[in-house]
């Protein structure tokens, strides 16, 4: 199984002051590419749904990384669809690092957060959310 064929590494904020800094989702949206986004914590909630409206699958795994490399990292993973809220949820705060892509299936907390999952909710095989100290 291949899990990506390539990784695009794109900022979260606008250049020059624009009102649109993810205007790239559109082309951004291919299932076989590892989406990097740095910066990219206060436009997620608008780029999440431009990467599904564009083609993105809505369970596409996905993490954003607060703090990453750190002793204060924590991670949250969850489908696409449910980044947004989870990521809210979870608080995380900037400098958070967003990844979108099956690659993203290959870590273990993936599995770890599937397993969790499945066990509370037998009708479900989607991960739920890990928020995870490093």
């Amino acid at each position: 199984m291949i899990f990506f064929c390539s990784v695009r590494f794109l900022t979260g904020h606008s250049r020059n002051g624009g009102t649109d800094p993810l205007h790239v989702a559109e082309n951004a949206a291919d299932p076989d590419t590892t989406l990097v986004v740095y910066m990219g914590l206060s436009t997620l909630p608008s780029l999440a749904p431009k990467l599904m409206k564009h083609g993105l699958p809505p369970d596409t795994p996905a993490v954003a990384v607060e703090r990453g490399t750190t002793p204060q990292q924590r991670m949250v993973f969850a489908m696409l669809k449910d980044l947004v809220n989870e990521v809210h949820s979870a608080d995380l705060v900037s400098p958070t690092l967003i990844i979108i892509g099956k690659v993203v299936a290959l870590s273990p907390l993936w599995v770890e957060s599937s397993e969790h999952d499945t066990l509370n909710n037998e009708n479900s095989s989607q991960p739920s959310t890990t928020v995870s100290p490093v």
